[in-house]
């Protein structure tokens, strides 16, 4: 399963430093029935790219269509996060129960 959230940062780079994501640079922090929580970083600079809640379920149908809307997503060039979007993030996902997964966009 870890090779295939690996297999997901493929081919992205560190927007701080462009250095390549390797298979060290995901962390699987917690895994549970149906969810898995990653952290992404960068090995030479250090920058943190935060935590993921993957749903195990769907990394078996990962498409390279989807790897690539992932690869996209993350290139942008986002102007970094307010302290009130990480306390809103912190309160919503401290709340979060077993009906997580609703809160997931719906399969194209």
């Amino acid at each position: 399963m870890e090779n295939k959230i690996r297999a997901m940062f493929t081919n992205l780079c560190c927007s701080r430093c462009k250095a390549d994501f390797d298979e060290n640079s995901i962390k699987v922090i917690r895994e549970e029935d149906s969810m898995l929580v990653v952290k992404l970083f960068c090995n030479k600079c250090g920058k943190t790219f935060g935590t993921a809640f993957l749903g195990v379920s769907d990394l078996e149908d990962i498409s390279e269509k989807e790897k690539t809307k992932v690869a996209l997503r993350m290139k942008e060039d986002l102007p970094p996060i307010s302290k009130d979007e990480v306390l809103n993030a912190h309160d919503f996902i401290k709340n979060l129960d077993e009906h997580w997964a609703q809160y997931l966009p719906e399969k194209d």
